[in-house]
């Protein structure tokens, strides 16, 4: 259904300060999307959790890109964050998420959190490490769960997984 657009006015901060995610496979039930947000908490196997990531304040965001074919449209979807120094334990990481599907929760800047992906619509894992030419620069690794989906990734006001 259609409906006006409203102006907003609260603050409007860019970016994203946090971030969990958890294999698609380990969860059992996402609820419904209504009126654009899960209202509900987002049932897990037991024994598995939802893991935090980390990034570099302002090196983190989201996007949710629409395209149209002649297929219908769709919302391609992105999560990066960049991580400082190439380190053994993200090395570790990086090697565990080949193959795998993730579900990833982002919290805005404006402390509104943002459910990317779903059970049948999962996201992929890759990572970019670049250690750079000079001494001056960052050495860095950025990561990316990306994906492509049939609708717009939901506002999640449910209860909190952590």
């Amino acid at each position: 259904m259609i409906k006006d657009i409203k102006r907003q006015i609260e603050s409007n901060l860019g970016g994203v300060n946090s971030y969990i995610f958890i294999p698609k496979n380990d969860v059992v039930f996402i609820p419904p999307v209504i009126n654009g947000s899960i209202k509900m908490g987002i049932d897990i196997k037991a024994g598995t959790k939802w893991f935090r990531g980390y990034g570099v304040e302002g090196t983190m965001r989201y996007t949710d890109d629409q395209s149209e074919s002649d297929h219908g449209d769709s919302f391609e979807k992105k999560f990066i964050a960049t991580i400082p120094k190439d380190q053994e334990s993200l090395v570790e990481f990086i090697n565990s998420t080949v193959n795998k599907k993730f579900i990833v929760l982002c919290t805005t800047n404006n402390e509104e959190q943002i459910l990317l992906g779903t059970i049948e619509e999962p996201l992929s894992f890759k990572s970019n490490t670049d250690s750079k030419a000079a001494v001056n620069e960052r050495n860095e690794v950025t990561i990316e769960f990306f994906g492509v989906g049939t609708s717009k990734s939901p506002v999640f006001i449910g209860i909190s997984p952590l």
